[in-house]
């Protein structure tokens, strides 16, 4: 095969990376401590992760959470690239541990005849299979979806890519940072001079990558619930970001067409979207201490809250949609947030309920009572009573309680295991391993 190099955007050839050395497998039956969660909604789902990196990973690893069983391939000798990413603890990628808990693990070269054969041997039984490479790949392979609905017809097979299967980008390298940009998302995160804000977070990646493949392949398997087939799922994050911009959209439809408007005018103020600065009670704010206050009070009831709450009372009235109106709130605000620190305005927002939050760092919010209330702080892993890495599953089931299975693997943890139950006898495990089929 043809090397090619794009990352997220669908381009990772497989089993191509970094090599890394890690512990080899154990045998025995497999346990929620040996990264099979054994509760939750998916329970009795197979899934099949080749993904890499971050969009496919983490919606991998959300199935897995909620009890699907993952196994994640990768090659013996050239894993998953964000295994050599710092930073590590005990040698380990916190960014691999982060993003692959609950998995299984198995080192295949899928590009060996032999390995191959695992593979499709693997596929007869699998409900889903997630993959990340450029599109036509794997398909050149011998692996793509043509080729696997063959072998099995109810397989979904889902596909996270930067640009989608088709089209003009396809074939185009990219990041999360080219997916906001060419979605116009960037745009609308200026700073006070008009350039475009570098976000904190992988938009794309994940709100555009994870979360859409979770709810594809998801849908998938309800449509094979009634057909009894599977299909192929299409995902690419420039098509999902732009989606979380659809106010935006709405609103760029009356500034190219202001004359269909009736009535009204295109929400702008100041040269700015409402929701995006043109509004002095939706926006940030500096207090005595350096801290920062998020008001929100967008709603009348919010804004009088506020005002009554903050001794200003005769600001009631000011929410008009005026550019004049609100530049003038927005000096007067600044100026009255500067008057207390962060935690007198915190604990007055609390008090009156007006949508007036404090701007946490990701340290500070670790701490905070309500995330800590519902499990969103640090991951439990209830087998291995310890602590995994990254963020805790965001859904919460109460007829089936979905937990993490245990702490990300290491390359070819369960390779044995899963062998043996394919029935592949420990003699050619031997000859397999000494070849470099499997680790």
């Amino acid at each position: 095969m043809k090397e090619k190099s794009n990352s997220q955007s669908g381009a990772e050839q497989p089993g191509h990376a970094a090599s890394t050395s890690q512990n080899q497998a154990s045998s025995g039956p497999l346990s929620p401590s040996q990264n099979q969660a054994s509760i939750g909604p998916l329970k009795g789902l197979k899934v099949l992760d080749l993904t890499r990196l971050l969009p496919g990973p983490l919606a991998a690893m959300m199935m897995a959470d909620m009890g699907a069983e993952v196994v994640k391939i990768e090659h013996p000798r050239e894993p998953d690239y964000i295994r050599s990413f710092p930073p590590f603890r005990h040698g380990l990628s916190l960014y691999y541990q982060a993003l692959n808990r609950s998995k299984l693990s198995l080192a295949l070269d899928t590009r060996h005849p032999r390995g191959k054969e695992i593979f499709f041997q693997l596929v007869e039984q699998a409900d889903v299979l997630m993959e990340s490479f450029r599109p036509g790949v794997l398909e050149a392979a011998g692996m793509g979806y043509p080729q696997l609905k063959a072998i099995n017809p109810g397989l979904i097979y889902a596909s996270v890519t930067g640009f989608g299967q088709d089209g003009p980008y396809a074939q185009m390298a990219g990041h999360d940072l080219n997916y906001l940009s060419l979605t116009g998302m960037l745009s609308l995160m200026p700073d006070a001079n008009g350039f475009p804000v570098f976000p904190g977070f992988q938009i794309a990646d994940v709100a555009g990558g994870s979360y859409p493949a979770l709810a594809g392949v998801l849908a998938a398997l309800w449509q094979r619930e009634r057909s009894g087939t599977g299909q192929h799922v299409d995902i690419a994050m420039t098509d999902a970001v732009r989606v979380l911009a659809s106010l935006a959209v709405a609103e760029e439809s009356s500034f190219s067409n202001p004359e269909s408007l009736v009535g009204s005018a295109p929400l702008l103020m100041n040269g700015k979207p409402l929701l995006a600065g043109g509004m002095a009670i939706y926006g940030v704010y500096a207090c005595a201490d350096g801290g920062y206050m998020a008001l929100a009070a967008l709603e009348p009831k919010f804004w009088k809250r506020f005002c009554e709450a903050a001794g200003v009372p005769d600001w009631m009235g000011r929410m008009l949609p005026d550019a004049a109106v609100q530049t003038e709130l927005r000096r007067d605000l600044e100026q009255l947030f500067l008057t207390h620190n962060r935690d007198y305005w915190t604990e007055l927002g609390q008090r009156s309920d007006c949508c007036l939050s404090p701007v946490l760092s990701m340290r500070e919010s670790a701490k905070d009572p309500h995330l800590l209330y519902r499990s969103m702080v640090g991951c439990p892993d209830d087998a291995a009573k310890s602590k995994t890495e990254g963020s805790p599953l965001p859904l919460h089931f109460d007829q089936t309680a979905a937990w993490p299975g245990g702490p990300a693997p290491d390359l070819g943890q369960h390779t044995q295991i899963i062998l043996d139950q394919l029935g592949i006898s420990a003699e050619q495990q031997a000859e397999l391993r000494q070849a470099g089929v499997i680790r």
